[in-house]
């Protein structure tokens, strides 16, 4: 298991100080309490603008949270992936709020640098095993004939729209129910684990999870902390979801 910092800010990297904090990043504000998580959507008086006047808002950003919390619960169902469970959810004047449980422990990455050599190994393999054995298993065990998120809608990861911006992805079908469910942003960050058992707490960050081809999983976890995808690979990333349904 490798960290790596490239790609979004993890949106439950657990504060280490008041247990009640807040923060906002771009698009989000973030507040923790000993037993909850909640992210919403900006408003309006926390907009941040461009030079250009425009709000600096990244696309998807309501259909990204709607997501997420479709996908705790369609998660918490369908597999035994330990996910945080959804408290509620809630719409203030076209502000959508999430609020999830709070997982113990800390993100992969943050309990790995408090370890000496040997706990680091254990929970290297632990860590590793957990996502080869049994998180990517169970996510392409389930299965879709239609690409996308769980509303039906496709919004492909950051690492595509960043090479190929598009306002609309089409949301391509097949009879083989070749479409495995993906994280997509499997990395150290986004797994939470347990600094006394070295094992897996829970996976976090379901923002851009859906329905794709299995190659748009890309592995995260086995890639070093300044290491990053490609061109190379986004570029395929794309050809893939331009692809026609029925292709093998």
């Amino acid at each position: 298991m490798s960290q790596n910092n490239n790609g979004n800010l993890s949106d439950c990297n657990f504060p280490k100080g008041d247990p009640y904090e807040e923060y906002i990043v771009s698009d989000r504000h973030y507040t923790f309490t000993p037993t909850t998580f909640t992210k919403r959507q900006l408003r309006p008086s926390e907009y941040t603008y461009r030079k250009d006047g425009t709000v600096a808002k990244s696309r998807f950003e309501r259909e990204r949270l709607e997501n997420e919390r479709d996908a705790l619960i369609f998660i918490a169902e369908n597999s035994s992936i330990p996910v945080p469970r959804v408290l509620e959810w809630s719409d203030i004047d076209g502000v959508g709020s999430l609020t999830v449980e709070r997982i113990s422990g800390g993100t992969y990455g943050e309990v790995h640098d408090t370890l000496g050599p040997s706990d680091q190994a254990k929970l290297d393999r632990n860590t590793l095993n957990y996502i080869e054995e049994t998180l990517l298993p169970q996510l392409q065990s389930l299965r879709a004939t239609k690409m996308g998120q769980l509303a039906g809608i496709v919004f492909p990861p950051v690492r595509v729209t960043g090479q190929e911006d598009r306002p609309r992805w089409e949301a391509r079908t097949s009879t083989t129910r070749r479409y495995v469910y993906c994280h997509n942003d499997i990395a150290s960050h986004n797994i939470m684990v347990d600094p006394a058992t070295l094992t897996v707490n829970a996976v976090i960050d379901w923002e851009y999870s859906g329905f794709f081809p299995k190659e748009m999983e890309f592995p995260f976890w086995k890639i070093e902390r300044n290491e990053s995808y490609d061109e190379e690979h986004c570029r395929k990333m794309i050809e893939l979801l331009d692809a026609p349904g029925e292709l093998r």
